[in-house]
């Protein structure tokens, strides 16, 4: 919650041509690939003050929760490289595909205008 709440209004990240990074994500729910835009690094600028916290609670503890933690085979991570189960489309397709409701696409009138101005 703390850290969705400080990023919630990052900016999309671009490249030195100013053009937006985009990266693929599969939807389970449409069981389709989109992209979605890259967004800036994070800065953590509460992280200092969440870990010293976290280390004073840590040393004030008197028990320990040490013990080896194993991994299953069958653990989905060791399965597949991604959750789609396939291999995903390149980005570029994606991204050309791409629909987003707050672009608006020129009306037919718009394109005869701009087909009888030539």
């Amino acid at each position: 919650m703390l850290d969705h709440n400080n990023y919630l209004y990052r900016n999309n990240s671009c490249t030195r041509d100013r053009k937006l990074l985009f990266k693929r994500v599969y939807s389970k729910r449409s069981g389709d690939w989109r992209a979605e835009a890259v967004k800036e690094e994070k800065t953590f600028p509460h992280w200092t003050v969440l870990g010293a916290t976290v280390l004073r609670n840590r040393i004030d503890d008197d028990g320990t929760v040490v013990h080896p933690v194993t991994v299953s085979p069958s653990n989905p991570l060791n399965l597949a490289p991604n959750i789609a189960m396939r291999e995903p489309p390149s980005t570029s397709c994606l991204v050309e595909k791409k629909v987003s409701r707050f672009t608006r696409k020129p009306s037919d009138e718009e394109k005869m205008g701009k087909e009888s101005d030539r």
